[in-house]
């Protein structure tokens, strides 16, 4: 397998779809990711319309994370990634996809299943059987009943574009549970862990919430969720390596150093047709939770190491302890 790892040649690839297909990603999903223009627009057109009519509020989103992290602050210390940033990501997309947040605890399990199917490891057919009867039976309420939410939208359709049969409406909510909770999760976490081992960042952002944003672009950039994505080209498997062109020097001079203040544009969420449509949510997602973070404590650190995993697709922080003190 050749792999590009520059940023250059990486948003050539992801910008040139007619010599660069992107089949290979069919392993994970064929409705939206894994299929080429022009099959692929009238798919993207309708996840966007889905994302945009059911986007959560910030101050929803800030709830949520206030619930959350109420606990902890109780006990003076929190495990981030299974405290905050996996419970949160998984009650955004319940909120998004339109079930009840009752259901984030099975959305985490099917993600994990997806997840673990992408990476290579054999399937949770168990997991797979629950999650496929679930969106079985919240597509069928939505076609008898639809309520607008994200499932209503893909399933019967929106602005003259018809919706998707089953098959299709499996897969593609199969791919937005682990890209609105795994992926999610893990910027959310790996923002968290640059501010709380970094005592200047963290006092910038405690006077300046807004900068939190600049934060989470910089996470992204030197640590995105996705390493890599795949493309087709004269018969190749390519891997389009988003990690290494992220710390590609010349597009991002010193790019070991975490500094919010870059302006460079870099390729956590891919390039051309088919950057993630649901980048905005997850930039929201971390953004907020940070800042609602910061909000409730007047001290945040590590109490110990971050556990880091680096699977075959995806990386970001599995544990990262953090001690608190409520401001």
């Amino acid at each position: 397998m050749r792999e590009l790892t520059t940023d250059a040649d990486v948003r050539a690839a992801l910008t040139d779809s007619a010599h660069y297909s992107s089949r290979p990603m069919g392993a994970l999903d064929r409705v939206l990711i894994g299929a080429d223009p022009p099959g692929h627009a009238p798919v993207r057109r309708l996840v966007a319309a889905a994302l945009r009519a059911t986007a959560v509020p910030d101050d929803v989103i800030a709830a949520m994370a206030g619930e959350l992290l109420a606990p902890a602050l109780q006990h003076g210390k929190a495990e981030a990634v299974a405290d905050l940033a996996r419970p949160l990501a998984a009650a955004v997309t319940a909120a998004q996809l339109g079930v009840d947040r009752a259901a984030a605890g099975d959305l985490l399990r099917f993600g994990d299943a997806v997840s673990a199917v992408a990476d290579g490891q054999p399937p949770d057919l168990a997991a797979f059987a629950e999650l496929d009867l679930a969106v079985a039976r919240w597509a069928a309420s939505r076609r008898s009943c639809p309520t607008g939410d994200g499932i209503s939208i893909v399933v019967t359709g929106a602005r003259g574009q018809a919706g998707l049969k089953p098959r299709e409406v499996r897969s593609l909510v199969r791919l937005l549970v682990v890209a609105g909770i795994v992926t999610s999760a893990r910027l959310s976490a790996v923002t968290l862990l640059a501010v709380a081992t970094d005592r200047e960042l963290q006092a910038r952002v405690r006077a300046r919430p807004a900068d939190a944003a600049l934060v989470v672009e910089e996470a992204l950039r030197r640590d995105p969720p996705l390493r890599f994505v795949l493309r087709q080209a004269a018969g190749e498997t390519v891997a389009c390596r988003l990690d290494q062109a992220n710390r590609d020097p010349v597009a991002h001079p010193d790019p070991e150093r975490f500094d919010p203040d870059r302006d460079e544009p870099h390729l956590a969420f891919g390039a051309g047709p088919h950057r993630c449509p649901g980048a905005g949510l997850a930039r929201r997602q971390a953004k907020v939770l940070l800042q609602v973070v910061l909000a409730r404590t007047s001290a945040l650190s590590p109490a110990g190491d971050a556990a880091w995993e680096r699977d075959q697709h995806l990386q970001g922080p599995a544990a990262v302890p953090l001690a608190l003190t409520p401001s």
